[in-house]
């Protein structure tokens, strides 16, 4: 869009100021900075924030039933999602698993990495996902993708792809001693 000059402008004299010169300022604006007309971003201070984006997400925690908490924090929700799962000295014994709800569930997967964490299931609604998770197990050679795809659950001191949407992490059951790591989640 190109700008249409209707100065020069003095102090009392014509052109003077009229609905047409401010609504062409104004489009011209808006075509080149359409970040100042987004409604998914705001700037306080000079520091620009997305709207989507939580600097404090809300804590979601489970006790474990044997030992410490879980906690699960989303700072990113839209159509891009992270998921950060934090162990804290958790364990579970038994061999009920508690389930955590995510504030906004993926709807098509993710990947995640993970530290000395415990395993964890990803669940849609009630229903653990079968065969859903891919642990990487060797790098690939170019022919092929490598990895596996049979198993159900995120590995410790591991990473890899889940590849259905979920909107429950599980906490994993018969767990012999407690854990202290992160698993993250990246996807949509």
């Amino acid at each position: 869009m190109s700008y249409i000059r209707y100065g020069p402008f003095n102090a009392g004299l014509a052109p003077g100021i009229n609905k047409t010169f401010l609504d062409g300022v104004e489009d011209f604006l808006t075509s080149i900075n359409p970040a100042a007309t987004d409604a998914d971003v705001t700037s306080s201070a000079g520091i620009m924030q997305f709207l989507s984006w939580q600097n404090n997400p809300a804590k979601i925690s489970a006790t474990g039933p044997t030992a410490g908490f879980a906690d699960l924090y989303q700072p990113l929700k839209g159509v891009i999602k992270i998921v950060i799962l934090y162990f804290n000295g958790y364990r579970n014994a038994t061999t009920t698993e508690q389930t955590l709800a995510l504030p906004q569930g993926f709807s098509t997967g993710a990947l995640w990495w993970s530290g000395a964490a415990k395993k964890c299931r990803p669940y849609s609604g009630a229903t653990a996902l079968s065969n859903k998770v891919n642990v990487i197990t060797s790098l690939s050679d170019g022919a092929n993708a490598g990895g596996s795809a049979l198993s159900n659950t995120t590995q410790g001191l591991a990473n890899g792809e889940i590849i259905s949407g979920f909107d429950h992490i599980g906490l994993g059951v018969s767990q012999g001693q407690n854990s202290s790591a992160f698993v993250i989640f990246i996807g949509i």
